[in-house]
């Protein structure tokens, strides 16, 4: 990493922004060759570990400083699906590689993307599945090509998520993009996660004025209260894209009901469009 970087990265040390990375795939599909590609921009072509690894590492993504958390998974026929489940119960966003020389790596991709999903569903409580991007690693082999680029492409369009293939031996600024999408995609989750947070409040806020919209007293009472409260996320700092978090917003002293009060109240400034974020 350049000086201009490291000095871009102390300068906003206030807002940077912490996402963990869980690398999953089947056996020898290159998740460790990608993972220190991505750290160190040294290709090591055998690995021979026999636990998950976990890093960490500053960089810059669209210009805005980023701590990544990256857990290099190593699944065992043992474990079954619990580990990989565990990876992404963990992880804010996930890399699901798989090799284009190896059919069967790439139906490993497959299913556990399914399995972690009905996972996600099975709890007492879902959740939603973490963002996820679909990477065929070993594009340079082509003479061992099992896995069309066509099939990759179907694939993530049914997941509606992002695909590329990449070449760990040979490329460092498309791996690199790889792990910078993964970071993109759990900021457009957490923005969204962020605007449902807000209109859950205002809908709620809401309710409560029309169930207490005959109760003077409690209008009375509640007439110079705030009605609703940004919530206070991300807790290390402001999202990229977005400047400081809207204040609360307050009713107008000139509305004379509660009820009107809420249905007048704007719960956010709506900024760019996804669509609008910087891409590499």
């Amino acid at each position: 990493m350049s000086s201009n970087a490291i000095r871009a990265i102390r300068r906003k040390k206030s807002t940077l922004s912490e996402v963990r990375v869980a690398v999953l795939g089947g056996p020898s599909v290159g998740k460790s060759a990608l993972t220190v590609r991505f750290l160190t921009k040294r290709y090591i072509g055998e690995y021979d570990h026999q636990s998950e690894n976990r890093y960490k590492h500053e960089g810059l993504v669209d210009g805005e400083p980023v701590l990544f958390e990256i857990l290099d998974t190593c699944p065992k026929p043992a474990d079954g699906d619990s580990a990989e489940f565990s990876a992404a119960s963990w992880a804010d966003g996930v890399l699901l590689a798989y090799s284009i020389t190896d059919r069967s790596s790439f139906d490993h991709a497959r299913k556990t993307r399914q399995k972690v999903y009905e996972k996600c569903l099975a709890l007492s409580e879902p959740r939603p599945l973490p963002p996820i991007i679909l990477v065929g690693n070993k594009s340079d082999m082509i003479h061992l090509r099992q896995v069309s680029t066509e099939e990759g492409e179907i694939l993530a369009k049914d997941w509606d998520c992002w695909f590329r293939e990449v070449a760990a031996a040979e490329q460092v600024t498309q791996v690199a993009e790889a792990f910078h999408e993964v970071v993109r995609e759990v900021w457009t989750a957490r923005r969204q996660q962020q605007r449902h947070g807000r209109s859950g409040n205002l809908l709620a806020a809401a309710a409560a004025a029309t169930a207490s919209a005959s109760s003077p007293a409690l209008n009375t009472s509640i007439s110079s209260s705030c009605l609703l409260a940004s919530p206070s996320f991300p807790p290390s700092g402001a999202l990229p894209g977005q400047g400081r978090a809207p204040s609360p917003v307050c009713p107008p002293p000139s509305t004379s009901s509660l009820l009107g009060r809420v249905l007048g109240a704007r719960a956010y400034a709506r900024g760019k469009s996804d669509s609008a974020l910087p891409k590499d």
